[in-house]
């Protein structure tokens, strides 16, 4: 009869303990998915042959870009959206022959054989370099992210301009706590003119992670700051004499995702004003009513004319409006605005065409 009691009470404590092992396990569980965060490496980065759409962001001023930590939550689903743009990277040898040169010889120039290229934004500098149909070229591998070069019709002529020193735009793997400062150049001949070249310097900071709510997914995300310093400089040699033109300080914040290929958010900002917001929008998978419509506009800082590329159906008018939302002008649309009127300054510049508009911040200088 005691030996029963006894086999009970053990019994009594053994389910006793049983319960607040099961719940032990539980609590040791959530802290372990709570405190993971993602690393970024080359396989989370682009490949050529591919189309990464992304949808500009409105109502900037509602988001405090700066805000980061630890297991962060950034949620700009309610945010307005505006238009779609899409960034296409290429095959290296399905660029300009011309472009290649430095970018796809292995034997000669191994460390600019580049992954792939992509087109950028046209150049004018200081009125005398018009740098035109150019081509970024960008080398992915398990240690480092960088431009290697580009290439470009430069006054008219093609040219190929590698990088005297690679600018390296981040290390691999991006991990939290990362902090990296760089800098790069290059300096190419201009025939019948002298040279023209570039110096830039990079600081990086991997200053939070956790998670993005966009209005196309949530992501797991590490975001990445860099503050970018760039300066243009121009040689002419029938006068003997270089000039310099120092570009407006840039803070670019980034959201990488594994696996997409490009940052899932982009917010660039310049004065502390953002002047492009922006997000991965697949397919337009949660954006059916966003059309592939977009301008592009050179030069910017801009000082007297600023050159306009839109595929905007039938633009109509021009509205050109100040950092407050105040409209300060209208005109008829052209393809070639004067803005030398203007007081230095950042303004937002619209496009309005039949039934849908077109807006991204200029620079004035």
């Amino acid at each position: 009869m005691q030996t029963a009691k006894i086999r009970k009470s053990n019994s009594r404590i053994f389910t006793f303990i049983k319960i607040p092992m099961k719940l032990l396990i539980f609590c040791l569980l959530i802290p372990t998915y709570y405190l993971s965060q993602i690393n970024v490496t080359d396989a989370d980065l682009p490949v050529s042959g591919q189309s990464y759409y992304y949808t500009s962001i409105l109502n900037t001023v509602s988001f405090d870009a700066t805000q980061t930590g630890t297991n962060f939550f950034w949620d700009i689903s309610n945010l307005d959206y505006n238009s779609q743009d899409s960034v296409n990277t290429f095959s290296v040898n399905s660029t300009p022959i011309a472009y290649q040169f430095f970018f796809n010889n292995p034997l000669l120039y191994s460390d600019y054989l580049a992954t792939y290229a992509q087109q950028a934004e046209d150049i004018s500098a200081m009125g005398t370099i018009e740098v035109s149909e150019r081509y970024d070229y960008y080398k992915v591998s398990n240690t480092s992210f960088s431009v290697v070069g580009f290439g470009a019709n430069i006054n008219g002529v093609p040219a190929s301009v590698k990088y005297d020193v690679i600018d390296q735009i981040f290390p691999l793997p991006l991990v939290y706590g990362l902090s990296d400062s760089t800098s790069s150049n290059y300096l190419t001949t201009i025939p019948s003119l002298g040279a023209y070249g570039q110096w830039i310097d990079r600081k990086i900071d991997v200053d939070g992670w956790g998670q993005l709510n966009t209005p196309y997914s949530s992501f797991d995300v590490i975001r990445l700051k860099t503050t970018l310093y760039q300066e243009d400089t121009v040689f002419i040699d029938q006068f003997g004499v270089g000039s310099s033109f120092v570009r407006p300080v840039l803070t670019i914040y980034e959201w990488y995702a594994n696996g997409e290929g490009v940052p899932v958010l982009v917010v660039t900002m310049q004065a502390g004003i953002i002047i492009e917001m922006k997000y991965l929008d697949q397919l337009h998978v949660s954006n059916p009513n966003v059309d592939c419509l977009n301008f592009h506009y050179y030069p910017n800082p801009v000082n007297d004319f600023i050159f306009l590329e839109t595929n905007l159906r039938s633009p109509k008018f021009i509205k050109i409006y100040n950092i407050e939302g105040v409209l300060i002008e209208q005109i008829k649309y052209d393809n070639k605005v004067f803005l030398g009127h203007l007081k230095n300054g950042v303004y937002l510049l619209r496009i309005d065409g039949d039934d849908k508009s077109l807006s991204k911040f200029i620079v004035k200088t």
